[in-house]
């Protein structure tokens, strides 16, 4: 899907006017920010390099036709696609934007249902090609990026097929490996942890590159839940992580103790937590070389952070507007993500459903075909 797990950003000092299309953004499966200035917008866009923005003109602190003209100068946020929403009055005038490149203009009031279609159209065209599946993939393995293949995806392709082999995974320098074998997870590590403990941090991993070798591989097996299990639990998981970082800034962001920690008085869990980041340290770091469980350590620093103990480096911008503003609709088993229903097609052998509000049928789409053809093969090899 085009949309799926993108980063949109929503900028309008009216939050309910661009609830409908927000709403229907989040529906659709993308993480969704807003911002109510284009100064926030400008900053926001640089930190996190979003996907494609959609603004309004009339912005306070920094207009809209300003924030597109500082965002084209900037070769880190040139390519961003932005599509102004304005009333049709500005719109008229759009000679004094239109040199700036716009990607799209929608007059005022605006339908969330054209804005996400035209959104589509505009990302289409920006998404290069997916790589085609040759015969020796099954061989030689293929690879790709986690924003399109989570690591669930990945495993359920090799469940849904029982097949053996490796799937390698990398994310901003740090590396991890989950070693199946007929369809099952026998191991795996990340850092300093092995097994589930790796398994932990590593099925949470929605950005970064994967690698998958289908050729079998000789390891202990220190996993000994069922893939079945393990797959469940990780939907779980995805949306308490969800939750858990939602007031977090960054997770590769450098933080370091603030100013005033030393005159706080803290538990003796905390303080040990606390005098890790003596030195700038991100979450992401700390996760990786830590060995306990994820999502308790991720806890744990979200209540430093609420408590004003941990800040950025080199950051000056009040706390309050520190926090990610992006949030990702994570996984859910009523939800499942379409290669989830793909593979379990696939497994099961079964021809297409004829209903069409069947899971099945809702999942299908151009954009598995390659997911297709690897289960497919995968199953006649």
């Amino acid at each position: 899907m085009v949309l799926e797990r993108k980063k949109i950003l929503l900028v309008d000092p009216d939050a309910e006017a661009m609830q409908p299309l927000k709403t229907l953004l989040l529906q659709r499966g993308c993480r969704v920010g807003q911002v109510d200035s284009g100064e926030r917008a400008l900053h926001l866009c640089t930190r996190e390099l979003p996907d494609a923005v959609i603004t309004g003109l009339r912005l306070p602190k920094m207009s809209g036709e300003e924030l597109l003209r500082q965002l084209r100068s900037d070769a880190r946020t040139a390519g961003i696609p932005v599509i102004i929403i304005a009333e049709q009055r500005l719109l008229d005038d759009r000679v004094r934007v239109i040199e700036l490149c716009p990607d799209d203009f929608v007059p005022k009031p605006y339908v969330a249902q054209e804005v996400v279609a035209r959104l589509e159209v505009v990302l289409n065209d920006r998404r290069p090609a997916p790589p085609s599946a040759g015969p020796d993939d099954l061989e030689e393995g293929f690879s790709g990026s986690l924003a399109d293949m989570s690591p669930v995806d990945l495993i359920e392709i090799f469940h849904a097929a029982g097949k053996s082999g490796t799937l390698q995974l990398r994310k901003n320098g740090h590396r991890g490996s989950i070693y199946l074998h007929e369809g099952e997870v026998v191991d795996a590590v990340c850092g300093q942890r092995q097994g589930e403990e790796a398994l932990a941090v590593l099925l949470l991993w929605n950005e970064g590159t994967f690698l998958v070798d289908f050729a079998p591989t000789e390891v202990p097996r220190r996993v000994t839940t069922s893939t079945k299990e393990l797959l469940a639990t990780a939907l779980a998981r995805a949306e308490e992580w969800s939750d858990a970082i939602a007031t977090l800034p960054s997770l590769g962001a450098p933080l370091r103790r603030s100013e005033h920690s030393a005159s706080v008085e803290v538990g003796e869990e905390e303080g040990a937590l606390l005098a890790q980041f003596a030195s700038p340290r991100s979450i992401e770091q700390m996760v990786y070389e830590s060995t306990g469980d994820p999502l308790a350590l991720v806890r744990q620093l979200r209540t430093l952070w609420d408590k004003g103990l941990l800040q950025l480096c080199g950051d000056d911008i009040p706390s309050t507007e520190r926090h990610p503003l992006f949030s990702l609709m994570g996984h859910s088993v009523a939800s499942r993500s379409p290669l989830a229903a793909v593979a379990e097609l696939f497994a099961s052998g079964g021809p297409m459903p004829s209903t069409t509000g069947s899971s099945a049928r809702q999942a299908w789409n151009p954009a598995l075909t390659r997911a297709e053809l690897l289960v497919t093969r995968a199953r006649t090899a």
